[in-house]
């Protein structure tokens, strides 16, 4: 098994994970947003001394587009995660114990090479 099936493996087992970062940080992208001065102010660049005014127009798009980022992996993930979670119901459950031992908990497990390869199939 390559290095980059293992990677791609574990990545899906931590979904869960991988989503509620995604959340948190579409959280934190509003958050930090409106705690930031919306005055306007005086700023020195190369011209001298000029007036800089907070652009609510231009802001506002550029936040939702962020968000709209976020949101776009948040909904790819879930539909992966729900897709993922449905393919390993049909698995055994000592496999998934197995798989989600060594891709959830960072033990060592044995898994059977074609148990691995019906798993990247699937993904």
């Amino acid at each position: 098994m390559d290095v980059m099936d293992e990677l791609v493996i574990k990545e899906y087992f931590n979904l869960g994970r991988t989503i509620e970062r995604l959340k948190n940080r579409r959280d934190s992208l509003h958050r930090e947003f409106y705690q930031q001065s919306m005055t306007t102010r005086l700023e020195y660049n190369a011209l001298g001394i000029v007036s800089r005014g907070f652009r609510p127009d231009s802001e506002i798009v550029n936040l939702y587009d962020r968000i709209d980022v976020v949101e776009r992996r948040i909904e790819r993930n879930s539909y992966r995660l729900k897709h993922f979670n449905a393919y390993l119901k049909r698995l055994p459950s000592s496999e998934v114990y197995g798989l989600k031992r060594k891709y959830m908990g960072y033990h060592e497990a044995y898994i059977k090479e074609e148990t691995l390869q019906k798993i990247l199939l699937e993904v």
